[in-house]
């Protein structure tokens, strides 16, 4: 979704008023979108946690 900076105006108008429903359309197409996904097998796509990543930076 793009916001122009005409949408975060104060004004109340026809553009600022329509905002709002923009963002909850999106939101609402990316909550489906994500759904819809399969979900992840691939053990190369798990996380890391921060303090694994950070332990493989040290040198003894």
């Amino acid at each position: 979704m793009y916001a122009a900076s005409e949408d975060w105006g104060s004004g109340g108008d026809e553009y600022t008023d329509g905002l709002p429903a923009r963002v909850r359309r999106a939101g609402g197409e990316l909550a489906a979108l994500m759904a819809a996904r399969p979900p992840r097998t691939d053990p190369a796509d798990d996380v890391t946690a921060l303090e694994e990543q950070l332990a493989d930076l040290r040198f003894d």
